[in-house]
């Protein structure tokens, strides 16, 4: 048992002296690619902008992480009192997070430093509200903990070929939007924009298919393709469907005008002069 917790220690001990080094890296590869490209003035104005966040941060917080958890972790037999200090710490954070918008407008509208770069920092606000999501979603996972009926879902969406799909779903969902719509350039490309749109249904539909595919205990085993011809209703079904509804639709589109006839303003609107 010894031994075990002193693997425990040292494993935990690395890994979050791995993080704290990337982090370390990261800073010192991304500052100076910051600096060359908004100047030192422009750089020292976000480290303002920084720091004022921080504080509101940690105003938003406000020991909830401490406090709570440790209450959780006293009462996590009684599934009651795990739900009510859940929620009353959601409903806490939602209004001091209100409190520290109403702080920042107030700061921004009489200081003239931050007025002059009051979208910037309307902008940063939005790692606070990133800050309280985080914190969240800590204590979700904290209190689902407690809610075991739900569990086995989960678990059986991640093991075996839904491991894939739940992987393919983040990168296709999240990750690969997020860093594409960073660019300037290509929000600004009609064409690639129509591109990127269509990829996005198609990830939607992945999410869609991992949230409400059946969740047998043998339906991971069913998502191989070789000698599975069932796979095939994965897409043939929906091609089917959508195919009847569209062809449904251009039929009710075909058999009804395409203006309102009723309209008293119709025959003024149909006159030459009207017309673009």
């Amino acid at each position: 048992m010894a031994n075990s917790q002193r693997n425990n220690l040292i494993y935990n001990f690395s890994s979050l002296s791995f993080i704290q080094i990337v982090n370390f890296l990261l800073s010192l590869i991304v500052i100076p690619h910051v600096i060359r490209n908004v100047g030192a003035d422009g750089f020292g104005v976000i480290a303002v902008a920084q720091v004022v966040m921080f504080y509101l941060a940690a105003f938003t917080d406000y020991g909830f992480n401490q406090t709570a958890t440790r209450d959780i972790a006293v009462n996590k037999s009684d599934n009651q009192k795990v739900s009510r200090i859940f929620f009353t710490v959601l409903a806490s954070k939602i209004i001091v997070c209100l409190l520290s918008f109403v702080l920042l407008m107030i700061l921004v509208l009489v200081v003239p430093f931050f007025n002059n770069h009051f979208k910037l920092y309307l902008l940063a606000f939005a790692f606070v509200m990133l800050n309280i999501y985080l914190c969240f979603a800590e204590f979700l996972i904290i209190w689902s903990g407690n809610v075991p009926d739900e569990i086995p879902w989960y678990l059986n969406r991640i093991h075996g070929g839904w491991w894939v799909v739940c992987s393919a779903d983040f990168i296709c969902h999240w990750l690969i939007p997020f860093v594409l719509l960073l660019s300037r350039d290509l929000k600004r490309n009609k064409q690639k924009m129509i591109w990127l749109t269509c990829f996005m249904i198609f990830a939607r539909c992945l999410d869609m298919f991992w949230l409400i595919e059946p969740n047998f205990a043998d339906a991971a085993g069913n998502l191989h393709i070789a000698g599975n011809v069932g796979i095939l209703a994965y897409i043939t079904v929906p091609v089917a469907v959508i195919t009847l509804w569209a062809a449904h639709y251009m039929t009710q589109l075909q058999a009804r005008p395409l203006i309102n006839v009723n309209d008293p303003h119709v025959e003024e609107m149909l006159e030459p002069e009207h017309a673009h």
